[in-house]
């Protein structure tokens, strides 16, 4: 019994080093396609495809960032881009119309059941735990998930992020308007 502590150190540092560097991959040339079904109260149910991907790294504000670039079901429609860097604090990230500088706190590190953080204002993050995810045939172990809420109320997003992949599954609802179900489709590391 006296080696049993040690193991469940072992076991939380071996989880602690994957959970830091694991949950959000960042390489460039990684791709995700995913589906988002938009669920109405009392209607009918809408899925369009979506498409990421991390096409380079970019310097803004003397910072670098991994350029990841966004597109829906319309070909036609214009890309957008967020720009994610990762450090010891965590994974932060901005935007392409963001003021210069400013970028906001998406997951805090270390992860660990209870952390909470604000990923801006109006907004605080918790890591609920660790769960297996299964998307059709698919079943994703160890995916940490992670809500964020509006202070207000108004707005709740869970998130499942499985190790080595990074997002497999989001859950936005919101006080007015559709359920947002995002799921992953397939996902294709840089080679």
């Amino acid at each position: 019994m006296r080696f049993l502590p040690l193991a469940f150190v072992m076991a939380a540092f071996r989880f602690s080093a994957l959970a830091d560097d694991g949950y959000c991959p960042l390489h460039v040339g990684d791709e995700w396609t995913y589906t988002i079904a938009f669920i109405e109260p009392k209607g009918p149910v809408s899925v369009v495809p979506d498409h990421s991907r991390i096409r380079g790294t970019s310097k803004r504000s003397g910072k670098t960032y991994f350029a990841f670039e966004q597109r829906g079901k319309d070909p036609a429609e214009k890309e957008t881009t967020s720009y994610v860097r990762k450090d010891k604090k965590g994974v932060h990230t901005t935007f392409e119309r963001a003021e210069k500088g400013a970028e906001v706190l998406w997951l805090s590190f270390p992860l660990k059941i209870g952390a909470t953080w604000k990923y801006d204002a109006e907004m605080t993050c918790t890591v609920l735990g660790w769960e297996n995810v299964t998307i059709g045939t698919m079943t994703y172990k160890n995916c940490c998930h992670v809500v964020t809420k509006m202070a207000d109320g108004s707005f709740t997003r869970d998130e499942w992020l499985a190790p080595s992949i990074g997002l497999v599954k989001s859950e936005d609802v919101v006080a007015v308007g559709p359920k947002r179900t995002k799921t992953l489709v397939e996902f294709k590391p840089s080679k």
